[in-house]
């Protein structure tokens, strides 16, 4: 079963224009794309009954 855990990310999102921007996780900047798979491999290694994917969207306010 395939849960999905949105995160959203507000502080530290470098906005560049593209459609992968950077973020600051555990003091390192990386693609949101990296990030999302660390986390999801943190949170699996935690829940091994879990296959989990990590989704981070900017925030917006409509």
């Amino acid at each position: 079963m395939k849960k999905k855990i949105i995160v959203s990310a507000m502080a530290g999102v470098v906005l560049t224009g593209c459609s992968n921007p950077a973020i600051v996780y555990k003091g390192e900047e990386m693609p949101t794309s990296e990030a999302s798979e660390r986390i999801a491999d943190e949170l699996e290694v935690e829940n091994p009954g879990l296959d989990l994917e990590v989704s981070i969207q900017q925030e917006t306010d409509e």
